[in-house]
């Protein structure tokens, strides 16, 4: 049997009786945020709503996990889904889209270094592939991206992002920056335009309108103006159109 100085004992003993003591080391627990709104022509507001959305966005400790977006048609029927995930440290990881419309896929993932982009479209597949940077995410994360900038939006700093387009096979350079003239009365809190960054591309792309509300949770949608994923009926076809998404404050 080994023995122990009787003051090597003692601090051994201690030490034991620390680490027992000692609170255990939780992980922070998930937040999710959940909204249900609605789907309008921006371009037809009189027709009135065409479908609904819901999105559900998980985060920890403020770093983004997931976010889930999904449209219905008014029976409820399931149009779109689009679903992203972030890796450990908040950075876009990947993003998929079903449009059951039209059959079309969607798959955008990520490496160390590289994006990988594929799309599916009357049974062909086209894939490409671009440099991941820190400001790189795709249609899904935008939100989630911007979450991260808003202090400096609020200041009227001009926020890179390079979204990936994989139906084009190509990553854009857009630019988001707060509305000079802040937001109309009771259109929220923090109203920001998501502008092309190439001037030619500017003429063609439609900035897309973002309005937020602040509660208790942090910055929320309200309002946002843009291309469409989900298709109108026209006739016999269906057509692209540019959706007003409204989501009902919560404070």
């Amino acid at each position: 049997m080994i023995r122990l100085p009787l003051k090597e004992t003692c601090l051994t003993l201690a030490a034991l009786f620390c680490a027992a003591a000692a609170p255990a080391v939780t992980a922070p627990n998930p937040v999710t945020l959940r909204g249900e709104g609605t789907v309008r022509d921006a371009d037809a507001l009189s027709d009135g709503v065409l479908f609904r959305i819901s999105y559900e966005h998980t985060s920890i400790s403020g770093r983004p996990v997931s976010t889930k977006i999904v449209q219905h048609d008014l029976n409820g029927s399931v149009l779109v889904e689009e679903q992203t995930l972030y890796g450990p440290d908040g950075r876009f990881k990947s993003y998929t889209m079903r449009q059951h419309q039209t059959g079309e896929n969607i798959n955008v993932d990520s490496d160390s270094q590289n994006l990988l982009m594929s799309f599916t479209a009357d049974g062909k597949t086209s894939t490409a592939k671009d440099t991941l940077s820190d400001n790189t995410t795709a249609p899904g994360a935008i939100m989630a991206y911007l979450n991260g900038y808003i202090e400096q939006v609020k200041a009227g700093s001009k926020i890179p992002i390079r979204l990936a387009v994989a139906e084009k096979g190509m990553v854009f350079n857009f630019e988001i920056q707060s509305l000079p003239s802040g937001c109309a009365k009771g259109q929220g809190d923090l109203c920001v335009n998501m502008t092309a960054g190439n001037f030619f591309l500017r003429g063609l792309v439609k900035p897309v309108f973002m309005a937020f509300h602040k509660s208790k949770e942090g910055f929320r949608p309200l309002a946002i103006e843009t291309p469409a994923i989900v298709r109108r009926k026209d006739g016999k076809s269906l057509r692209k159109f540019t959706a007003r998404i409204d989501y009902p404050a919560s404070r």
